[in-house]
């Protein structure tokens, strides 16, 4: 009769501290002793060889690829350190359900298991299940554990007491230097060829390049005025604040503030807001909007979320000679993101539509947007206080006017028959790095394209930019 030793007793301390817990023999042990004994030699290392191997990914980190494998070893034959191994292995993917699945039936054999527990205790905190986060810690405290251990039951309790906490709020101020190469969103050319001779752009309208600098600041009240974990109270407030070097004249300065109730269910989020903006430029009032952006984002698994956003806006101007640009805007957007590695990695892709109406055809335009982005935590472990982010989004719009623009007549070799049609392509790269808790640094680059049936419309412009601010 052979029995594997590697099936049956764990790696020694010294390898990791991913390791399974000491243990009393168990009734799911003596159960898989009997299986391994009626199995064939060939069979018994077959599993020795795959534990082997799973256990060399599983100390190596590399859990996506010891996952499937502690599983194919969980279907033939299962102990309580493979038990352990999977679902450590599982939570560390994000297959949050299996991870408590696999505790539960560890803690069920044997409730002294308390590092099994404080596993399990890290399962509910991730699937937002706090008070049973609570009473797990809360079971492992009870028993005195080591100085260390009770340390970080003690950090673990504090984020819950944060995360159920009646109201929430937090806060970001930032200051940013940047480099405009286009401000004005001018052409590229100074003169173009029009019917009976040359047109040239003045001055004020080419394109015109500065530094900025920017200050900005983003406020979040989040309040659970029941405390019943369903229904939430959402006030924001924001302010921007972007003035040039040397073209003083194209300062532009922005504020919002938006509330409205949010709806929290175990899958999905309903978000009803109603939103002012207020926008000044040149020195001088500009405009002001009034909107409403119902919106929902559903996860129908842990690793896939589906959102949709509807906003109706009216945009009045406070100036007489922008009265004729007064319009309302109807625009929707449906998105469809991915979650990877432990949902570190997040890809998303998106389809909207924008109808703007305004008061005169030539400011009214339909057309379609889309867009696809990646957002990944750069940082080791799950360290998130010191990490490092990246952000990457592209996105392409098209913009149909309903009607040909008063310069349309000068280019007759254009087809402005149908009216002016813009379409814009729209690069953005961001790497964030948080130092600390309160502090960050961020560094991005943005690229535009418009072209255009017009060729007065067509631009490019850059903005290089480097930011510095605080969270709380």
């Amino acid at each position: 009769m052979i029995v594997s030793a590697a099936l049956l007793v764990a790696f020694s301390a010294s390898l990791s501290m991913a390791q399974p817990p000491p243990r009393k023999k168990s009734k799911i042990d003596a159960e898989a002793t009997e299986k391994i004994e009626k199995m064939s030699p060939e069979e018994v290392d077959k599993l020795d060889r795959l534990l082997a191997k799973a256990l060399t990914l599983y100390y190596d980190r590399q859990f996506a690829k010891a996952l499937p494998i502690f599983k194919q070893l969980s279907s033939k034959v299962e102990t309580m350190d493979i038990m352990f191994w999977l679902g450590t292995s599982a939570l560390e993917m994000g297959d949050l359900n299996l991870a408590e699945k696999k505790f539960l039936l560890m803690l069920a054999e044997d409730p002294t298991l308390n590092r099994v527990r404080l596993e399990l205790a890290r399962a509910y905190f991730l699937l937002e299940r706090y008070e049973e986060c609570r009473q797990q810690l809360q079971i492992v405290l009870a028993a005195k554990p080591p100085d260390m251990v009770v340390k970080n039951i003690n950090s673990m309790l504090r984020a819950v007491d944060e995360r159920t906490q009646r109201v929430r709020w937090s806060a970001r101020v930032s200051l940013s230097a940047e480099y405009d190469n286009n401000i004005n969103a001018g052409p590229e050319s100074e003169t173009f060829l029009v019917s009976g001779g040359q047109l040239t752009i003045a001055p004020q309208n080419r394109r015109i390049s500065d530094t900025a600098f920017t200050e900005s600041f983003n406020g979040n009240i989040l309040a659970d005025p029941f405390g019943e974990r369903f229904f939430y109270l959402n006030t924001s407030a924001s302010f921007y604040h972007r003035w040039y070097v040397s073209e003083s004249l194209y300062e532009f300065v922005s504020g919002e503030v938006l509330g409205g109730p949010w709806f929290m269910g175990r899958k999905y989020v309903v978000k009803l807001h109603g939103i002012y903006k207020k926008f000044w430029y040149q020195h001088d009032r500009l405009s002001h909007v009034w909107a409403v952006n119902p919106s929902f984002e559903y996860y129908p698994t842990q690793y896939l979320s589906l959102g949709g956003r509807y906003e109706y806006s009216e945009e009045r101007y406070d100036l007489d000679m922008y009265r004729m640009q007064d319009n309302q805007i109807h625009s929707y957007k449906g998105t469809a993101s991915v979650y990877l590695f432990n949902r570190k990695h997040l890809f998303t892709v998106g389809y909207g539509e924008e109808h703007k109406n305004a008061k005169i055809d030539r400011f009214s335009y339909r057309g379609p947007i889309y867009e696809v982005s990646y957002f990944a935590q750069l940082h080791k472990g799950n360290n998130l206080l010191t990490g490092t982010e990246l952000f990457l989004r592209y996105s392409f719009a098209d913009r149909y006017y309903q009607a040909r623009p008063l310069i349309a007549a000068i280019f007759p070799q254009r087809n402005l028959n149908q009216g002016r049609e813009d379409e814009r392509h729209t690069y953005l790269a961001t790497l964030s790095q948080n130092i600390g808790k309160y502090y960050f640094l961020s560094l991005s680059y943005s690229y535009t394209d418009n072209r255009s049936n017009t060729p007065v419309f067509e631009f490019e412009r850059e903005i290089f930019s480097l930011s510095a601010g605080l969270k709380f």
